[in-house]
């Protein structure tokens, strides 16, 4: 964000564009990309990374499903629910601070 707003965009919504479509690009590949290259054994074929994608599955079975698709829909669920409850937890700190004023 302080990268976005040191740029200098002519209007505040065209900053807000810019940072949801950039969270957009780090969730997807927080949540696809880095899962699936962590859990995927690619020494077959990319032979000079064999020490890096050494994950514990060559290829889609009924055990990756378990195991990887799991932590991808945990992953989904996460990041669905956690801005509603985010939003929720900013309006009950924000009654609580003008109830005290």
């Amino acid at each position: 964000m302080a990268l976005l707003s040191w740029v200098g965009f002519t209007s505040h919504s065209e900053v807000y564009t810019r940072i949801s479509v950039q969270i957009f690009f780090a969730t997807f590949f927080n949540t696809a990309i880095v899962i699936l290259l962590a859990n995927a054994n690619l020494a077959e074929a990319i032979p000079f990374l064999k020490g890096v994608f050494n994950g514990a599955y060559n290829d889609y079975s009924v055990d990756w499903y378990v195991d990887v698709g799991g932590i991808i829909v945990i992953s989904m669920i996460i990041n669905a629910f956690v801005p509603i409850i985010e939003f929720w937890i900013e309006c009950l700190l924000y009654w609580f601070d003008k109830r005290n004023d």
